[in-house]
Formats: structure tokens, C-alpha cells, sequence
């Protein structure tokens, strides 16, 4: 009996370590977004302090708020390359959205989304440079990425409060010696959140279509967990 009861304790001081893992907050102004982490993730200064550091590096800070990252509970163990990011425009932070502000945003959102990212690739690429310097600078590595091509999937969620669609990024990466292609599948959704505009991206190696269902179903997920705590 004393073996089981401490077996359960086990058990509950687990659960409870990772409640707090995946219900968390964060501000948008005065405004405050609870978050509820989707299935398997988790906020990720409890895992890996230096994540949510380097993501805030890899964003232009002129135009991103990165708030928070989610990764699973194995990712010092065994990394995965499947990830989320919750973020903000600063640009759009100090406004009070309506619904139509929202449906106004999410339009132009509609509207590029076969063309924003090929065309801001350029731009894209040299911010990631100029990332990727200060990054190797302060933690002492070699690390270097770009993108050269994306694959728009179109939209896959378009709803009074949200909208999402995914796109398809092949690029080059090196480490040191080491130099090779990658493919990623990643998605982008919008939310309007206690009247702030939430954006999420959610980040997944593509290797098949398994990946693209896994990013859209995450997504969803990802959504309406939103819904659930906010609002």
C-alpha cells in the first residue's frame, strides 16, 4: 500500500508540474491572453531556458512581440523540429480590435497569402542573416539557414474570430562543416483575443503529408484551446 500511495504522489506532483507548463499568460498591452498549450507541448523556459531567447532574436524586434514558445517535453532529450510560436505586431498592439478591424486584418491576410512570402523572401532571408550573426556571437556557434522557396497550401480555417493557412518553406542550412537542404511545413493563424490580435505559428520538418495534416490539425487545436481560456 505505502509503494502505491507513493506511486500516485509521483504521479500528481508530475501532473501538476506540467499543469503549470501549459496553462500560463502573457500581455498585449493591458490586456491579458491566457494560454492552455495544445496536447504534448509545453511553455518553454520550464524545458529549455535559452529557446524563447533565440526566437526573440530570429524575429525583427521593430515589428515582433514573441511571447512565448511551445515545445514538447523531450526536446533536450530527443530534439524535435516541430514547435510554436505565440507572437504579436507591435504595430497593431495599442489598438482595440472590433470584429471588423479583425475581419479587415484578416482579408489582407487572405488576400497575400500566395504572395507574401515570396516576395518579402529577400528581406526575409537578410534579417535571418543579420539573426543568425548575433546568435552565433552570443551562444559561440555556426549556424546559418535561408529560404529560397514556398509553397502556399491556401487557407484551412476562416472564422468570424480566426483564420489560418500553411505554406511549404525549402531552404539551406549549415552547421559548422555540414551543409544541407531542409523542407518545412508551417502555419499561420490570426486570432482576435479579449480584442488583440494573437498570431501563431506553428512549425513542423515535412518529410509527407503527414506533416501538413499534423500542422493544420495543431492549429485547430491551437485555436480553440484559445477560445476556451479567453473571451
Amino acid at each position: 500500500m505505502k509503494k502505491l500511495l507513493t506511486t500516485l504522489l509521483t504521479i500528481f506532483i508530475s501532473y501538476a508540474s506540467y499543469a503549470d507548463e501549459s496553462n500560463f499568460s502573457f500581455m498585449i498591452g493591458d490586456t491579458t491572453i491566457n494560454v492552455r498549450t495544445p496536447s504534448g507541448f509545453y511553455e518553454s523556459s520550464y524545458i529549455n531556458s535559452e529557446v524563447l531567447d533565440i526566437v526573440k532574436m530570429l524575429y525583427p524586434p521593430e515589428v515582433y512581440d514573441i511571447h512565448a514558445v511551445l515545445i514538447p517535453a523531450d526536446y533536450d532529450t530527443s530534439p524535435s523540429s516541430r514547435s510554436i510560436i505565440l507572437a504579436s505586431l507591435k504595430e497593431i498592439d495599442v489598438l482595440d480590435l472590433s470584429k471588423q478591424d479583425f475581419i479587415n486584418i484578416k482579408d489582407e491576410f487572405v488576400n497575400q497569402q500566395f504572395t507574401i512570402m515570396n516576395s518579402a523572401m529577400d528581406t526575409i532571408n537578410e534579417d535571418l542573416e543579420d539573426s543568425m550573426a548575433k546568435i552565433n556571437e552570443k551562444y559561440d556557434t555556426d549556424i546559418n539557414w535561408s529560404f529560397n522557396e514556398t509553397t502556399p497550401l491556401g487557407v484551412f480555417m476562416d472564422e468570424e474570430d480566426a483564420m489560418a493557412f500553411s505554406v511549404i518553406m525549402a531552404g539551406d542550412f549549415s552547421e559548422d562543416y555540414l551543409e544541407e537542404g531542409f523542407f518545412e511545413i508551417n502555419s499561420l493563424a490570426a486570432m482576435n483575443l479579449n480584442n488583440r490580435l494573437v498570431i501563431a505559428y506553428v512549425y513542423s520538418e515535412f518529410e509527407s503529408n503527414t506533416d501538413i495534416i499534423w500542422v493544420e490539425a495543431k492549429t485547430k487545436e491551437l485555436v480553440g484551446l484559445f477560445r476556451m481560456v479567453n473571451n
